[in-house]
């Protein structure tokens, strides 16, 4: 059976935070946002396994540095230009296409790398 991880400091903080309607509706609002920015990295680095490259070589396609390729695949929290993803899903075969949210309450839009 796993572990319960401790509170933090700043986990407690937030959770009285949540309290105030205005805080939990901008938290939940950028949450969505770096939850829909990581999801579309690990879908770029799917497709980059897939075609069998590593980031090395998808830092030579797209001409940048392997560092700033190997950052954006692996860190967990990223926040790449829009040019940098369009240029990342086109070299390895994949372009990115914005859809209207399903979320019946939402006006935001999501986005997602295609084959």
């Amino acid at each position: 059976m796993g572990r319960v991880k401790a509170k933090t400091g700043f986990d407690k903080y937030v959770q009285a935070r949540m309290r105030d309607r205005k805080f939990a509706s901008a938290y939940t609002e950028a949450r969505a946002e770096i939850d829909a920015v990581d999801g579309l990295m690990r879908q770029l680095d799917e497709a980059r396994k897939r075609a069998r490259l590593s980031k090395a070589d998808l830092a030579r396609r797209v001409s940048a540095p392997q560092e700033s390729v190997r950052r954006l695949l692996t860190a967990r929290r990223t926040n790449p230009t829009l040019q940098t993803v369009v240029r990342l899903a086109r070299a390895v075969g994949l372009r990115v296409r914005f859809t209207k949210d399903a979320a019946p309450r939402s006006r935001r839009t999501s986005a997602h790398a295609e084959a």
